[in-house]
């Protein structure tokens, strides 16, 4: 083959592009740099600082360090450097797609693990739509001995052996790649922009340019969190409806009833014959308007979170962690972060509101106000701790609706709990609210609870928040037993 320059060659990698055409990748040490086309197969002649700057910069849109993690047909000269290429590549590409799924996944991350050739995939998905030629090379990249190859590169790189990595392991290589700055990169950029703009493009057969066009990519190309699984539940792809999907764990096909109001907006999947029921949460819908209302009234409390994608994240972290300690969450069946909508196990039962229909003042608020007082003894505070996220189920408490859930010791944010517990039931049933006040706030003591808490949750800026919508004696009389029961407790 002919050569481009005097400069050595570091090695010459072959690689098969399909429609019988092949392309020669040569990196030489020195800044030659050229195309030679040829009859079937071409050569690319490139120095070690512009294919670094691809892996690093991405100084030709990553063609190059593409096909460091492609199956080569032939390698002549150092292998180890064309590994050690990739490696480098696979923890650029690990820190970057680990940023891309903390956004899209936020606290769930930690509950996460992704397949270990998904780490080069998701990238190679992008680069589908970038790189149409190279489109035929990407598939086989992920196939057979490509794939086999890939799984090395990212145990090597990434120090890992399990197939499934955790998804906050890729972090570890979120330090800087960056090298090539100012004039030198200045100089490789307009070297490689008149060597292969357009040049590359025009040695590619016409016939396999547009057969690459026209190609769709498979389904693991298509979706990347199909690499992704999750401690409990499934991961939704965006390929299927959610529906179709949550059918498949359920077994139920249409929805039983569904609720839609500006506190929650919910879907509930149930039929009879020992399928498993399941109630659908959508977070992005007229309930964000809820959280804006609050956030605006609530001037001297931390705020709720506001944002779907974030209380979506929330719930299931929380869901899990809060189950982890021992209290009864209901399980998490199908997340789709990017529909945001989300499935959980329903849960039978009344909560603690409709219980107030038989019983002005039921037993369950003093167990209400231990399970409290345990949650707030292991850091967690639910923030939106109204009656209505607690229902009976089999004689146990279940916590439902932990999308404000958070990890904290704060004295106020413990006291809001009380106070939300509290006076949230009175617009729905006045009679009897300061009875159940107290027989929350004495299952609060009685559990372990701090009476500070009590104190500061009978302080005015608490029940200011449900002036709106609770008679003012009726909120003052709830307000004053949680006074009393923390004087008896203080004295006592």
């Amino acid at each position: 083959m002919r050569r481009c320059g005097s400069s050595p060659t570091l090695l010459r990698a072959w690689y098969d592009l399909g429609d019988g055409y092949g392309l020669v990748l040569s990196v030489v040490d020195g800044m030659d740099a050229c195309i030679l086309p040829g009859d079937g197969i071409s050569e690319v002649v490139l120095p070690l600082s512009i294919v670094e700057a691809d892996i690093y910069d991405s100084l030709l849109a990553e063609a190059v360090a593409s096909l460091t993690l492609a199956p080569a047909e032939r390698i002549d000269g150092d292998r180890g450097l064309l590994d050690s290429l990739a490696a480098r590549y696979v923890k650029r590409i690990a820190c970057e797609e680990y940023n891309y799924m903390q956004k899209l996944m936020g606290l769930m991350a930690q509950h996460a693990r992704i397949a270990d050739v998904g780490v080069p995939a998701i990238r190679i998905s992008k680069l589908f739509r970038v790189n149409l030629w190279l489109r035929d090379l990407y598939r086989r990249t992920l196939l057979g001995r490509g794939a086999s190859r890939l799984r090395r590169l990212v145990g090597e790189a990434l120090g890992v052996e399990d197939r499934w990595v955790p998804l906050d392991l890729l972090s570890k290589n979120c330090n800087s790649h960056r090298m090539l700055l100012g004039e030198r990169l200045a100089k490789l950029t307009r070297l490689a922009f008149n060597m292969l703009s357009p040049s590359l493009l025009h040695i590619v057969p016409a016939s396999l340019l547009f057969r690459s066009i026209s190609a769709k990519g498979p389904g693991l190309l298509r979706d990347p969190l199909l690499y992704v699984k999750l401690d409990k539940g499934r991961m939704a792809t965006r390929l299927i409806p959610f529906e179709k999907q949550l059918y498949a764990i359920t077994g139920v096909a249409k929805a039983s009833s569904e609720r839609t109001s500006l506190l929650r907006s919910t879907l509930v999947v149930k039929s009879t014959g020992g399928f498993k029921p399941a109630v659908v949460k959508r977070y992005r819908d007229i309930t964000s308007a809820k959280w804006i209302m609050v956030a605006a009234a609530s001037i001297y409390l931390s705020k709720p979170r506001t944002r779907p994608r974030q209380r979506l994240q929330a719930e299931y972290h929380y869901n899990l962690l809060v189950g982890s300690m021992g209290f009864n969450v209901p399980e998490p069946l199908l997340i789709d972060p990017r529909r945001m909508m989300a499935a959980y196990v329903f849960i039978e039962g009344k909560n603690l509101l409709e219980l107030l229909q038989h019983n002005p003042a039921p037993p369950e608020y003093r167990e209400y106000g231990r399970l409290l007082a345990e949650l707030h003894g292991k850091g967690i505070v639910l923030w939106d701790s109204n009656p209505s996220n607690v229902i009976k189920h089999d004689n146990e408490l279940y916590i439902v609706d932990l999308e404000q859930a958070r990890e904290s010791k704060e004295l106020g944010d413990r006291a809001l709990d009380i106070a939300v517990a509290s006076y949230y039931s009175i617009p729905y049933s006045p009679l009897a609210s300061h009875e159940r006040a107290r027989m929350l706030a004495e299952g609060y003591i009685e559990g372990g609870g701090d009476a500070q808490v009590l104190l500061e949750a009978s302080k005015y800026r608490y029940a200011a928040l449900f002036l709106a919508g609770s008679p003012p004696q009726v909120l003052e009389k709830t307000r004053r037993s949680l006074l009393h029961v923390y004087r008896s407790h203080h004295t006592g």
